[in-house]
C-alpha cells in the first residue's frame, strides 16, 4: 500500500503476514508504485518473490501513489527487471499509468527486457 496507516503496508508486514498458518500457500500481486511509496520495490521481490504472481506496474518519486509513466519516477526497475528474468516470472503486468499509459507500455518492454 502507498505510505500511510495500512494494516499491511512494508515488506515486513507481509512476511509477517504469510508467516500466519491459514495464509502459508497465499500467493500475491506486487504493486510496484505502491513498493516505491516504502522505498522497498528491492526488498518485496527478496522478501516475498516466490509469491508474487502478477504486477502493477508504475512509476512515482517515492513520497506519494503518482501513478506516473514507467521511467517518470525513482522505481528501481532494474531490480524489477533482474526479478523478471531471473525467476522466470510467467504473471500478469499490468501497466497503471494514468497518463501516457501506450508509452508506458513502451518503455516497460524497453526497460525490463519483455519480448512483444
Amino acid at each position: 500500500m502507498p505510505r500511510g496507516r495500512f494494516l499491511l503496508g512494508s515488506s515486513k508486514d507481509f512476511t509477517n503476514f504469510f508467516a500466519e498458518k491459514t495464509m502459508e500457500d497465499a500467493a500475491m500481486t506486487l504493486d510496484v508504485g505502491h513498493a516505491n511509496t516504502h522505498d522497498e520495490v528491492g526488498e518485496f521481490l527478496t522478501r516475498l518473490g516466490s509469491r508474487i504472481i502478477h504486477m502493477h506496474i508504475h512509476d512515482n518519486y517515492g513520497s506519494r501513489d503518482e501513478h506516473n509513466q514507467i521511467g517518470r519516477g525513482t522505481t528501481d526497475w532494474g531490480a524489477v527487471s533482474r526479478f523478471l528474468k531471473t525467476e522466470s516470472f510467467s504473471g500478469f503486468l499490468i501497466v497503471e499509468s494514468t497518463s501516457e499509459p501506450i508509452d508506458s507500455y513502451r518503455k516497460a518492454h524497453e526497460m525490463l527486457g519483455l519480448d512483444r
